[in-house]
């Protein structure tokens, strides 16, 4: 095959980051026939969208216990089988209630397969030595812009909401199950996190993207699939073979320094930088094509194009965020992030006062995009510092916090924005509310001084 492990587990994890791109990115595209088929205002979209959250929170602790018990890999095989199944419920023409339950079953495996998906791939970049989360995270961009591009596009064809929707299911469900066999095993996960393999020193310096100064006693062999047939390599190999009941994790393979007591203020810091950002991607995937509609009357397809030009920027941005991080350090990138977001949505809330109209539409797109691209580098950062920077802490549990808040950001963003869109008398006045919300990004980064790991 010519692929080593790591390889073959990037590739998977990537286009699972893919597929989750491409089913919301879908979500978002239709959106607005949805709310047009239901025959619902913007406050009470906002109100449906709650059971999102409701279902997200519903998922969290129950993937956390399904890790622990079968690992990661197995969890992200059955949060991607939800994922791609269950959004096919919204597509059901019955009546509010049963459009509400859709929505939770969506958020409950959306969820799931999120936390699953991040435990990969911070597993991933602590194996490889490498910053690859901006990589994983531009692929929910690109799988956003296809799924918003071809949403709009099979809508424009007469496809109903239904069959759009099955269409895009039935082809994701064999890779789901394909390509899980490339994932991190139970076996490799509970090895590597047991015996503190992933708690190496976290101030390792990268010489450039994707290059590092390898590390004299890591295990070379896993890393690029060659047989070194040294003893501390071949006890790994021979482990990962075991039984996961016969695996002593107690063993010290490596003899790392003991880890420092949990840095609580930069968990809970990155946890709420993570919840802001999450609330404005949500927020702009989810009204982004409404707002184009109502604003300017486009058709389906047409109204797609704000989101289309916010994640090809967010892919972008979010792919070339490992090399920002290199050539500035995380701290000062944060701090740009939340100054650009902000001024992307301060050109969308003032856009519809442009006389010229095709001008005025061209400056709402245009906004969506700059802050896609301040945006995208806030949630590979983040979770890359909850995974390496909280010391003392799990990575699985410190990601699956700083994912939970993000999810509580990305499923209350789109319900608190339809709410207020009905009291401050329009959408654009939300949007500058989530404004204002993206300058705290600037400011709690300020205030945390993260160190650049």
């Amino acid at each position: 095959s010519g692929f080593s492990r790591a390889r073959k587990a990037k590739a998977a994890i990537c286009w699972f980051f893919f597929m989750q791109g491409v089913m919301f990115g879908n979500w978002g595209g239709i959106l607005p026939v949805v709310k047009e088929e239901q025959g619902i205002s913007n406050t009470v979209l906002g109100g449906v969208l709650v059971a999102a959250v409701c279902g997200a929170m519903i998922a969290l602790p129950l993937v956390d216990a399904v890790s622990k018990r079968f690992g990661s890999g197995f969890s992200l095989l059955v949060g991607g089988l939800l994922t791609v199944l269950l959004i096919c419920l919204v597509g059901l023409r019955e009546n509010i209630f049963v459009f509400i339950l859709a929505v939770m079953a969506l958020g409950f495996g959306a969820g799931w397969m999120d936390v699953a998906m991040n435990c990969q791939a911070v597993l991933c970049e602590k194996m490889t030595r490498t910053p690859t989360l901006g990589l994983f995270h531009s692929m929910i961009a690109i799988g956003g812009l296809c799924g918003a591009l071809i949403g709009g596009a099979l809508i424009e064809l007469g496809f109903c909401v239904l069959t759009e929707l099955a269409i895009l299911s039935i082809v994701q469900v064999p890779f789901v199950i394909l390509l899980s066999c490339w994932l991190y095993s139970y076996q490799e996960e509970k090895l590597l996190t047991g015996n503190g393999l992933l708690n190496f020193d976290p101030n390792f310096k990268y010489d450039r993207v994707g290059v590092v100064e390898p590390a004299s006693d890591f295990p070379q062999d896993i890393i690029h699939g060659s047989s070194n047939n040294s003893s501390n390599s071949s006890t790994i190999l021979s482990a990962m073979h075991q039984p996961p009941d016969q695996i002593d994790v107690d063993v010290q393979v490596y003899d790392n320094t003991k880890p420092p007591r949990i840095n609580y203020i930069i968990v809970c810091g990155v946890s709420l930088l993570c919840l802001l950002s999450y609330f404005g991607q949500g927020s702009i995937g989810d009204w982004s094509a409404i707002f184009l509609s109502e604003e300017y009357e486009t058709s389906p397809f047409f109204s797609v194009f704000g989101l289309a030009g916010f994640n090809i920027c967010l892919c972008c941005g979010t792919f070339f965020s490992d090399f920002f991080v290199i050539r500035w350090g995380r701290n000062r990138l944060l701090i740009l992030a939340g100054i650009v977001s902000a001024t992307g949505l301060l050109m969308v809330s003032f856009s519809p006062y442009l006389n010229h109209r095709t001008g005025s539409l061209v400056l709402a797109v245009a906004g969506f995009s700059v802050f896609g691209l301040g945006n995208s580098v806030v949630p590979p950062s983040v979770i890359s510092i909850a995974g390496s920077a909280a010391t003392g802490m799990n990575p699985n549990e410190a990601i699956a916090l700083v994912s939970s808040a993000g999810y509580i950001g990305i499923m209350i963003g789109p319900a608190l924005l339809g709410a207020l869109s009905g009291v401050c008398g329009g959408l654009q006045w939300s949007f500058l509310i989530v404004a204002v919300l993206m300058v705290l990004i600037t400011i709690v980064t300020k205030l945390l001084s993260i160190q650049d790991h």
